[in-house]
């Protein structure tokens, strides 16, 4: 998934990532069970951290064509797989980017955001955790264009 901000060093406007999948995508395998997302959490779509436990082939799409990459941040005082700025080379903060309601992957931001499709010819086994619920249901389909990608895992 991509969105838009402004650069907290250089204030250009660039892309940001981030990993989603729509809810109707995602099995918990934990419990041995379909388990249905959206209705139980109220997302429509589930948004990561790119800096999470996502599928390797994901992480080197977003390093190779997207320009993330390991980065040290001060704040948070070690390296992390993040979001660059393509012109003043500052690492974007995942707190800024998923924990501000009004951020892209925010849950009240109302930025167009684009999901990148990727095919797969296999399931993608990741440890994330589900572990909000809302209420009223969130939409964030509803602000996004789809693109098929070239990308195939």
């Amino acid at each position: 998934m991509e969105g838009k901000i402004s650069c907290w060093r250089c204030k250009r406007e660039i892309s940001v990532f981030a990993f989603a999948v729509e809810s109707n995508n995602i099995s918990d395998i934990s419990e041995n069970q379909l388990f249905d997302v959206e209705r139980e959490t109220g997302y429509d779509l589930f948004i990561w951290s790119i800096s999470g436990d996502i599928s390797p082939k994901i992480k080197e799409i977003l390093k190779n064509d997207f320009g993330c990459k390991d980065k040290y941040s001060k704040t948070v005082g070690g390296t992390y797989f993040a979001n660059n700025c393509p012109y003043c080379n500052g690492i974007q903060g995942e707190f800024f980017l998923h924990s501000e309601p009004e951020s892209p992957f925010g849950y009240l931001g109302d930025s167009e955001l684009i999901l990148h499709k990727i095919s797969l010819t296999q399931g993608l086994i990741s440890n994330l955790y589900i572990n909000s619920q809302i209420s009223p249901a969130i939409s964030f389909l509803d602000r996004c264009k789809i693109i098929e990608s070239k990308y195939i895992i």
